[in-house]
């Protein structure tokens, strides 16, 4: 396992293949979770910075290709000083595996062919999404406090959602709101692009968790809902009387 450097540089771990990884006593590591995942609730007086996010997920079709879906989540910063994280000595090639804290991760970074290989961790780091809270507990506690951070100058820049992604984001927030409360006689209403003889509104007869899908009913009869048919910021306004954004 290898120390990663205060004064920052180039970590040659093989002859064709190095670390870049910057200059200072700490890297600032992001940790993300969805919105569905018990770590979404993290709490923790280490805790840099929360910021709500839409992580973007990249997937490869078996027979080639491939697709992007896009998930509300969470993403949690700490301020982690060099001395608790230790690199492997293998090549990730843009995967870099990591011990910090005795927790082992894998920072997901930028890298290109100079040299060989080279991969640049940046400041702030990410590793994956949904790790366990014990995960995000071994994290903090070798984490530096907000205000021992600060002390330090360091600080992380939020960026505000775009406008698509915030739409997602409330999307994604009313779907895990009203799932809890569907049920026979909840209104539900479609999204854009879907209706059902005209009508955008129908009246709950079933639901099945396991198919993700409703049974529902409208004057002009019975039909069968995907969730991804329904426009859940709709429904949860309908169902409490609030507005829609956008």
């Amino acid at each position: 396992m290898l120390n990663l450097p205060i004064e920052g540089g180039i970590i040659h771990l093989t002859t064709d293949y190095h670390v870049s990884v910057p200059e200072g006593p700490c890297l600032i590591i992001q940790a993300g979770a969805g919105l569905d995942h018990r770590a979404a609730a993290f709490t923790h007086p280490n805790v840099l910075e929360r910021e709500p996010t839409v992580h973007h997920f990249k997937h490869y079709r078996p027979g080639g290709g491939k697709y992007w879906t896009s998930k509300a989540g969470v993403n949690f910063y700490f301020a982690i000083p060099k001395e608790h994280i230790l690199l492997h000595p293998e090549p990730g090639y843009s995967y870099v595996k990591a011990n910090i804290n005795g927790q082992e991760v894998v920072f997901n970074v930028s890298g290109g062919s100079y040299d060989g290989w080279t991969d640049w961790l940046s400041n702030p780091v990410a590793i994956s999404v949904n790790h366990s809270v014990r995960v995000l507990r071994n994290l903090a506690e070798a984490a530096l406090c907000p205000k021992a951070a600060a002390s330090q100058g360091l600080a992380v820049v939020l960026k505000p959602l775009g406008e698509t992604d915030q739409r997602l984001f409330a999307e994604r927030t009313a779907r895990q709101a009203m799932l809890p409360r569907l049920a026979a006689g909840v209104t539900v209403v479609l999204a854009q692009g879907y209706d059902h003889h005209g009508a955008k509104e129908l009246r709950v007869e079933s639901v099945s968790a396991r198919q993700r899908r409703l049974g529902c009913v409208s004057s002009y009869g019975r039909v069968l809902v995907k969730y991804g048919q329904v426009s859940w910021a709709a429904t949860l306004a309908r169902l409490t009387g609030g507005a829609v954004a956008g």
